[in-house]
């Protein structure tokens, strides 16, 4: 007998059409239990119109696919959005079957080999049916990915450059994280927003192309995304959130918009190979660990209007050998320059940032 590997995320729009699921005979075929107020009343709160089953699921594609329909056919086909699929696990090619839910138009049942990739499926239009439905279904949530460490996630394995569809307002968050063959992007000018970490994990990703109407980058929206080498922020950005491009390992060369006034906690921490960088004239505030363990940064130059210089901000920057600070810097935090052990610090005459140096035995030269 074939063991299977199945998941479903079913979502709706009102609790009174999730309570509806609640009088369907179950089947035994179906393998989720005898009493559906019990599968279904659970997981759902008034607060989350989400039901998640991935573990220790099995059923074939027929019985999944009546699952499926039963329960779009239950609560309304205009009410809710369902994505399923379960993977034979017996043999050597594994076989994977996907049906998709969403609309009386997108009953779609695709059959593909090793689990790996969904096709024909039109995402866009299906994301697009979303909204005028209102529900609030990400791309990510439609197209199907093999489970990455044991979580119910979505994507498309074969897409290696994705264009985002110009009327986007928005990236949503997470919404293309752990994409680990994304290799380029290109953000339409349409777009306005990157969410939290939409881009995080993306481990292939090397080029991304942000329009010049986009004015707020998340926390986190590129963190760790360590194949990404160089990154122009148009002057339209008005913010960076923390740690948004944490641990881009190879990322050597960044623009930031001149609009930036601070750079948050951790925004360019970890960025291993970053050795140039040009601080905009308007910033006032580089943050806590905004450039810690940056370990080929060699020359910084702090601009006239900067005022603090948060806690490990440069810590353990190795490379680090001058920072010019044409600024009347009036605070530096804890630890900002241990670990550049070659470090001089260029400062006016008479300055805090000259009484900082000596205090903390760093040479210095006046300017």
């Amino acid at each position: 007998m074939s063991e299977y590997k199945s998941r479903i995320n079913i979502q709706v729009k009102n609790v009174s059409d999730w309570e509806k699921l609640f009088d369907i005979k179950m089947k035994e075929e179906w393998g989720l239990g005898e009493d559906a107020k019990k599968v279904f009343k659970v997981p759902y709160s008034k607060k989350q119109t989400e039901f998640i089953k991935a573990e220790e699921w099995s059923v074939d594609s027929k019985n999944l696919e009546d699952l499926v329909k039963t329960l779009v056919k239950t609560m309304g086909y205009e009410n809710c959005a369902v994505v399923a699929d379960t993977t034979e696990c017996s043999g050597i090619e594994q076989k994977c079957d996907s049906v998709v839910a969403i609309g009386r138009q997108y009953i779609i049942r695709i059959s593909y080999p090793n689990g790996n990739t969904l096709k024909r499926v039109n995402v866009f239009n299906i994301y697009n049916y979303l909204k005028i439905i209102d529900i609030h279904l990400s791309i990510k949530d439609i197209e199907f990915l093999r489970q990455i460490s044991e979580k119910f996630a979505y994507g498309d394995n074969n897409q290696t450059v994705i264009v985002i569809p110009n009327g986007r307002i928005m990236i949503r968050p997470e919404e293309f994280t752990g994409n680990f063959l994304l290799e380029s992007v290109t953000i339409p000018e349409s777009v306005k927003h990157i969410g939290e970490h939409a881009f995080a994990n993306c481990k292939n990703l090397s080029e991304v192309i942000i329009s010049d109407n986009v004015f707020n980058i998340d926390c986190g929206a590129f963190s760790n995304c360590e194949s990404l080498g160089e990154i122009f922020i148009p002057n339209s950005v008005t913010n960076i959130g923390a740690d948004a491009f944490y641990g881009c390992k190879n990322l050597n060369k960044i623009n930031i918009s001149n609009k930036v006034v601070i750079l948050e906690k951790g925004v360019f921490g970890g960025c291993e190979n970053l050795n140039e960088i040009t601080i905009p004239y308007g910033m006032i505030n580089i943050g806590d660990g905004a450039f810690e363990e940056c370990k080929s940064l060699r020359e910084v130059s702090i601009p006239d209007n900067v005022a603090s210089i948060g806690d490990y901000a440069f810590w353990n920057c190795q490379s680090l050998n001058q920072i010019t600070v044409w600024s009347n810097v009036t605070s530096i935090g804890y630890s900002a320059f241990d670990g550049c052990k070659n470090l001089t610090i260029r400062a006016f005459k008479g300055s805090y940032v000259k009484r900082y140096a000596l205090e903390n035995e760093i040479p210095f030269e006046e300017i």
